[in-house]
C-alpha cells in the first residue's frame, strides 16, 4: 500500500471514530477538520492518478520520451 493510500485509511478511520462521538461540539469539530483533511488527501492522490495515467496514455500513442511532461503528440486538428 502506498503512502497516500495508507494516509487515506488512518484518515477514514479516525473519521469513522469521530462520528461515533458526534455528541459533542468537539466531536464534531474534529469530524469537520478530519473531512477537510480527507479531501484534500483525496484530490492530491486522484491528480496524481491522472498524471500517471496522462503518462500511460501518451507512451502509448506513441509519445517518445522528448514528448513526456510537454502534453506529448497532439491530435490532429478537424476543420
Amino acid at each position: 500500500m502506498s503512502r497516500g493510500h495508507t494516509e487515506i485509511a488512518e484518515l477514514t478511520r479516525r473519521m469513522r471514530s469521530s462520528l461515533e462521538e458526534v455528541g459533542d461540539s468537539e466531536a464534531r469539530r474534529r469530524a469537520a477538520r478530519l473531512a477537510i483533511e480527507l479531501y484534500a488527501v483525496l484530490r492530491l492522490r486522484f491528480t496524481q492518478e491522472e498524471e500517471n495515467f496522462h503518462v500511460l496514455a501518451d507512451v502509448d500513442a506513441g509519445a517518445g520520451p522528448e514528448d513526456l511532461g510537454r502534453g506529448g503528440p497532439q491530435p490532429p486538428t478537424s476543420a
